[in-house]
Parts: C-alpha cells; structure tokens; sequence
C-alpha cells in the first residue's frame, strides 16, 4: 500500500440479508455461533456492486484527478 492515499467506502445501509446468532451449549459459557449470511439477498448483492461501481466513478472523476495517481484495491 502507498504511505499516503484516500478511502471512499460504500455500504447496503437497508440490507434484506438476515444472519442468526445461536447458542453452542445449555450455558453461558459456550460461545454463540454468529452466522452473518451477508449478501445472501440478490438485491443486497446488486447494492454492493453498484456502491462500488458509483466509488470508483467518483474516485476516478476529473475532479478529484489531480488527488489520484492510481487505484489500489486491498483484501482484507
């Protein structure tokens, strides 16, 4: 990654996806199982992509070109 650089980040703020939490053991000690289930919804997954698209397009404008040497994408 370079030293220096920006981040536009997009997000489903309304996601129809629905995860459960549910519990390993009788107790309180077990831990929970957490099944997120993100982008499970076809709509959710349309959302995500369009948010990156739409942040790309507005990373790569000619306003903000002078701020932009090049696009770095980094999995986490």
């Amino acid at each position: 990654m370079p030293a220096n650089g920006w981040t536009l980040f997009g997000s489903v703020i309304w996601p129809k996806s629905r995860g459960r939490i549910r519990l390993t053991g009788p107790g309180p000690v077990p831990p929970v199982r957490i099944e997120a289930n993100h982008l499970s919804e076809p709509e959710d997954l349309k959302v995500a992509t369009t948010c990156v698209e739409l942040s790309r397009e507005i990373g790569n404008s000619v306003a903000l070109r002078r701020f932009v040497k090049r696009e770095v994408c980094q999995e986490i």
